[in-house]
């Protein structure tokens, strides 16, 4: 009997790593899909457990990058990679180095739901959250200047994270 729980036990726990292991990958994603390509940089939002690099790998989340030249606008539309995704995030921010006076509108949309707001000099990063009630083909970023400077200005979605209700917990460590 002793022999036959430990057993039991081997199995869990094998199930348990093979189930962490693979939590990354499960992970909802955007795929491009139409209008302007954004740049893409790979980042990682977690540190991987002690001992353990390459066996529990941290989820990757993509970095998107545009340049806005003067009075300009643009949209860039993705597609997810799961039907059942329930919510996107990250931090949109606005790189004003080379164009201080700059002011971007954005409009995050997705089946009709909006989330929308503006950076400038003085606001240089929000948290984007935008939740969804039904699944939804396809995710539009629409940038626009508000400014008349004529100089050059970039912004960064970054941590661009959709999320899926029932995996959440396996990689929010």
């Amino acid at each position: 009997m002793l022999v036959l729980s430990g057993l039991a036990m081997g199995a869990l726990l094998v199930a348990c790593l093979l189930a962490l292991i693979a939590a990354p990958h499960l992970r909802p994603h955007l795929s491009y899909a139409d209008g302007t390509v954004p740049g893409e940089v790979a980042t990682y939002s977690c540190q991987a457990a002690i001992g353990l690099d390459g066996l529990l790998p941290c989820p990757r989340e993509k970095d998107y990058r545009w340049d806005l030249a003067a009075n300009s606008d643009l949209s860039t539309t993705w597609t997810t990679s799961r039907s059942d995704t329930s919510m996107l995030a990250g931090v949109l921010t606005q790189d004003e180095s080379a164009c201080p006076d700059s002011r971007i509108a954005w409009t995050l949309t997705a089946n009709g739901r909006t989330s929308t707001g503006s950076l400038s000099s003085t606001d240089r990063a929000t948290l984007v959250t935008l939740s969804l009630s039904e699944p939804q083909d396809r995710i539009t970023l629409t940038l626009r200047r508000l400014d008349s400077a004529p100089c050059a200005t970039a912004l960064e979605w970054r941590q661009a994270a959709p999320e899926a209700p029932w995996l959440g917990f396996l990689w929010s460590w």
